[in-house]
């Protein structure tokens, strides 16, 4: 739809948007109003238990459950009490042939609790929950879930790997939480294209002094978070979000803001 309207397009904006009205009518079919997330699949008109973190972070990124059910989604898939981590091809002990075998013969056994539990993304997939956690203002479900990532930093590992305990290493979203890092906790992403202006919206809050580097086009940009202030050192002009929700416009150098809110 954005793009369409970028381009001038009326016509595919349109039917764009009608598409996904109708498909958040029917998508209400999947709400599980008892357990505040969406379920995973419906057969022959009956709704079943299975409610993984991926159904009900892309309901939140794809616009298609309303904002008001956002907490109580990310609340139920972000909840580590109740994360179990499961394959339909593997395990911690690498493929599992037997469960090949019943993948390519259409069997898929529930072994975990689909009532109380829900099944963790996997790395490749894992990013479209961090975005549905920075969607929903929770950047401290993003830093639990980056956390799960610093197992696989061992043995001489320094790359991420396919599946949570197998799989190969060294695949695309090895990058996941270096971009997770700079855009949603950092906050640091173009304001305009090219970077030749920064937004810089840090999550604050998410720990009490954060700090990191960003190339750009003019150069390396910084961002120190602390409990006070943030010092960004850009150069590039900028645009600073502050705690408040109000916004700062700098010019390349080196300037401080306040980080504490309003009273700061």
């Amino acid at each position: 739809m954005s793009i369409a309207d970028l381009l001038g397009n009326g016509g595919d904006a349109a039917w764009a948007r009608d598409l996904h009205r109708r498909a958040s009518e029917d998508f209400e079919s999947f709400w599980d109003s008892s357990r505040g997330t969406y379920i995973d699949h419906i057969v022959d008109d009956e709704p079943q238990l299975p409610a993984s973190q991926l159904a009900g972070a892309l309901a939140i990124v794809s616009g298609l459950a309303p904002s008001v059910r956002w907490c109580r989604i990310v609340e139920w898939i972000g909840d580590p009490q109740r994360q179990a981590v499961r394959s339909w091809i593997g395990g911690h002990g690498g493929y599992d042939i037997a469960k090949i075998l019943d993948q390519v013969r259409g069997i898929q056994t529930i072994d975990w609790d689909a009532a109380s539990q829900t099944v963790v993304a996997q790395p490749f997939a894992a990013f479209l929950v961090h975005d549905a956690y920075v969607k929903a203002g929770r950047p401290d479900l993003l830093l639990t879930s980056l956390r799960r990532w610093s197992s696989f930093l061992r043995d001489g590992y320094d790359t991420f790997g396919e599946c949570w305990g197998w799989g190969t290493p060294a695949h695309g979203w090895s990058a996941t939480p270096t971009r997770d890092l700079v855009q949603a906790v950092l906050g640091v992403t173009p304001a305009t294209p090219g970077f030749s202006t920064a937004r810089i919206a840090p999550a604050y809050g998410a720990a009490t002094r954060f700090a990191g580097s960003v190339p750009t086009p003019a150069g390396p940009l910084t961002v120190e978070v602390g409990t006070e202030h943030v010092t960004v050192a850009t150069p590039v002009p900028a645009i600073v979000t502050l705690p408040d929700g109000s916004e700062r416009r700098i010019p390349a150098g080196t300037s401080t803001c306040p980080a504490g809110g309003p009273s700061s």
